[in-house]
């Protein structure tokens, strides 16, 4: 966990910050949602040991979010873009997390 940790805290600003992760699936990609101060990315654990950012969505182009199933986040950005990730896992934190992290 500390390697996704790393990785990510190399591609956010000085301006925003990591604050939790989760396993989860988006597509294919097995990885980890990460939970920023100013967005959520999602970082694709490539087989090799390395990591790719696949997915990020600052929170103030967040339209809705939701769990239309109990495992499964449904992120929807202002321009119609949806994306659903399915978390590893109980989904308690992420709800709680998310709630105070998108206005």
């Amino acid at each position: 966990m500390s390697k996704v940790i790393e990785y990510t805290k190399g591609i956010l600003g000085d301006e925003d910050q990591f604050k939790t992760s989760f396993r989860g699936t988006l597509g294919n990609s097995f990885g980890y949602i990460i939970l920023c101060n100013q967005r959520l990315l999602f970082i694709h654990e490539k087989g090799t040991g390395g990591f790719d950012k696949i997915l990020e969505i600052p929170y103030d182009r967040v339209q809705e979010y939701g769990f239309p199933e109990p495992n499964r986040l449904s992120i929807t950005q202002k321009e119609g873009n949806t994306n659903e990730i399915v978390v590893a896992g109980s989904t308690l934190f992420l709800k709680m997390s998310l709630k105070e992290l998108i206005p």
